[in-house]
């Protein structure tokens, strides 16, 4: 899926941070997955855009909405950060990933690595 998490956002590459996080706090869940995804890859790299995504993630609304199977939409976030993200938007990953709760951790954990991305150290 990493070259899908590559894809997931493209038909909303055109709308701006705002509005992409507009949709991220009032859509349903395939939306949100597409809205974090563009979010992660156009401006991963913006400290602003990156707490907006990290409070997504933490959001109990997107760690338990389930996208496919197991895998939430916090997951695909958390994933789509790793991909784009800056370092100093890992290190926070690896903070939050260490404080997620069992069994959702486990699962996290076995996504990043099924994508081929390497958790922060």
């Amino acid at each position: 899926m990493s070259d899908e998490l590559t894809q997931l956002g493209r038909r909303l590459e055109h709308l701006s941070a705002e509005a992409l996080q507009e949709k991220l706090r009032n859509s349903g869940i395939i939306e949100r997955v597409r809205a974090i995804a563009a979010l992660a890859r156009i401006y991963g790299h913006d400290a602003a855009v990156t707490d907006t995504l990290l409070q997504a993630i933490r959001d109990p609304i997107n760690k338990s909405a389930r996208a496919m199977g197991t895998i939430s939409v916090a997951h695909i976030g958390i994933a789509c950060l790793l991909r784009f993200g800056t370092v100093q938007g890992q290190q926070q990953i690896k903070r939050l990933i260490e404080s997620w709760e069992e069994p959702d951790r486990s699962d996290l954990v076995w996504f990043i690595q099924s994508q081929k991305l390497t958790l922060p150290d």
